[in-house]
């Protein structure tokens, strides 16, 4: 994302507020940010429900997992 300070290196995810779409979203945002290293401390996590485009768009989260378009 163009200004975010999120590249392709996943650790710059730290500091970021992540939006998931449920439970499992959750799930996976936490194991893969361990694989790299990181813990939940180093993110915020935020649960957006089906509207992660929308999340997004609204500077409500600065990544998402689980993307929904139906905005």
């Amino acid at each position: 994302m163009m200004g975010s300070g999120i590249s392709q290196d996943f650790t710059s995810l730290k500091g970021k507020r992540v939006g998931y779409v449920g439970e499992f979203g959750k799930i996976q945002i936490d194991e893969l940010t361990k694989y790299y290293g990181m813990k939940p401390e180093d993110y915020t996590s935020i649960r957006c429900g089906m509207n992660i485009s929308k999340a997004l768009i609204e500077g409500k989260i600065d990544a998402g997992i689980g993307l929904e378009n139906s905005w």
